[in-house]
């Protein structure tokens, strides 16, 4: 293999590593942040869900125009993260601004979301159910808390799977950086040894091409290596036997 060759398996390997290694973390750390985004929305829920049933008590007792449109957005601020988080989208958390918020990729995860707004709406008919009563019933309230244990329950451990799959990416991470490590080292040994391929060969062609300089013609300069140190090796090696029969030639003539 020549020199060119041997540099370029050389540059190429790395470069090939290099570009395998960047793919898959970039891979991977767009997962961990889509997977944030997932888990920032679907921690909110239980929140959410606290909220509706807690002014669903408060507009029972208050029985005003204010606390019905409170908990009206209190039912479509939740109605909307469950439709997001199955269905994706954009969506403000925190009250920062709206975020991308891919869909749940992980079966468990969707089913366990798909359970939950499917549970909030017997919940949603309640809490309209109470404000069409004006606050005044009393069954569609105990529905309310009641059902604000179950949603309580499917969120938690929706947000439970949630964290085990951005568990899982992180360990797909640490074996992605390990990998690397690990062909680093191999392209780091390879190219040791092809640079030492080509040291030697060119230090064992210096020392036959001083050893014939010096008169030692009747050592012959056969170096394997790398096809262009070969190639001058024989170049070599025929300027020797040249050289040797002129000296021969030299010598019977003046015998």
């Amino acid at each position: 293999m020549s020199i060119r060759l041997h540099l370029l398996f050389s540059v190429g390997f790395v470069l090939l590593l290099v570009i395998a290694a960047a793919g898959g973390m970039l891979h991977v750390t767009l997962a961990q942040t889509e997977a944030a985004a997932q888990i920032a929305v679907a921690a909110r829920q239980p929140t959410l869900s606290q909220q509706v049933a807690k002014q669903s008590l408060v507009y029972a007792r208050s029985r005003t125009a204010a606390d019905a449109t409170q908990l009206k957005a209190l039912m479509a601020s939740f109605e909307r993260s469950a439709k997001v988080l199955i269905e994706g989208g954009k969506i403000a958390v925190d009250g920062g601004a709206e975020r991308d918020v891919p869909a749940l990729d992980d079966a468990l995860a969707a089913d366990l979301g798909k359970r939950e707004l499917e549970l909030w709406g017997p919940t949603r008919a309640a809490c309209q159910k109470l404000i069409d009563s004006e606050g005044t019933d009393v069954a569609a309230l105990d529905e309310i808390v009641r059902l604000n244990g179950e949603l309580l329950d499917k969120s938690n451990a929706l947000i439970e799977r949630m964290f085990a799959v951005s568990k899982r990416t992180l360990g797909r991470l640490l074996m992605i950086e390990a990998a690397v490590i690990t062909l680093g080292l191999l392209a780091g040994i390879v190219a040791l040894e092809i640079g030492r391929r080509i040291s030697t060969a060119v230090v064992r062609l210096t020392e036959k091409s001083e050893a014939v300089s010096q008169g030692n013609v009747d050592l012959a300069i056969d170096v394997p290596g790398p096809a262009e140190i070969g190639s001058l090796g024989k170049s070599l090696d025929r300027m020797r036997i040249s050289l040797k029969k002129s000296m021969e030639m030299l010598q019977r003539k003046a015998a």
